[in-house]
């Protein structure tokens, strides 16, 4: 399910690999339970997916933890104090920065992480953006009445679903073909609310993908509000 193990300061947990986060966080109750302790910490506020922020707790420390004998390191951390119910086996999140430029795979059907793999012929390159720590993919949604949005998405496989930002909500071409609201609890900004959307094509490169169920965010703060550039 995405999860990997690995040991953090001689501590074991079992951590979210998360592509939509660069760093390493801390759930709150395994940073209690494992009494850890910090030279470099200040108290903070953070938000992420939804129209709340948490408190937070952010470690300048650098610290060092392994991932099935491969050694990484991560100079900014976070402890977060999660308000919304999360996976009782979730011990924090690793973000792809963390991987420090190793290449990796992720097999879903297979669940497993490969770092270096072998890249076999029936793979096909599809060209990525990178500004700082967020990976992007261009790519383009066709709805039901032919309007189409291109833009950058970012890769986050910490998300459920392709969502549109905030900013398309009140667009009157798409409003047309919608088929439900929503309303979600999860990740680190709590409630999030948007609409959904069955579209025939989004098309990522030369490829196309048919009859994917989207979402439109309504959110006002987070990663999905109109204040984000992407």
């Amino acid at each position: 399910e995405g999860h990997i193990v690995p040991t953090a300061l001689a501590y074991k947990g079992n951590f979210y690999f998360d592509t939509g986060s660069a760093w390493l966080v801390f759930v709150d109750h395994y940073y209690e339970k494992q009494k850890m302790s910090f030279e470099k910490t200040s108290n903070s506020e953070m938000g992420g997916i939804g129209n709340k922020t948490i408190k937070a707790i952010r470690i300048s420390d650098t610290i060092h933890f392994e991932i099935d004998k491969h050694h990484f390191y991560s100079e900014f951390n976070i402890v977060t104090f999660f308000t919304q119910k999360i996976p009782n086996d979730l011990d924090g999140i690793v973000g792809f920065h963390n991987f420090r430029n190793v290449p990796f795979k992720i097999d879903y059907v297979n669940q497993k992480i490969t770092l270096n793999p072998k890249i076999s012929n029936e793979y096909q390159e599809i060209a990525i953006k990178f500004d700082g720590y967020r990976m992007f993919l261009p790519l383009e949604i066709v709805f039901s009445n032919e309007y189409k949005v291109q833009g950058d998405f970012i890769i986050d496989t910490g998300s459920k679903s392709t969502t549109l930002t905030s900013q398309f909500i009140s667009n009157t071409d798409i409003e047309k073909v919608k088929i439900a609201n929503y309303e979600s609890s999860g990740g680190i900004g709590g409630e999030s609310e948007g609409s959904m959307f069955f579209v025939p094509q989004i098309k990522i490169d030369k490829y196309n993908l048919s009859n994917r169920l989207i979402d439109i965010a309504k959110d006002t703060l987070g990663a999905l509000s109109t204040d984000e550039n992407y």
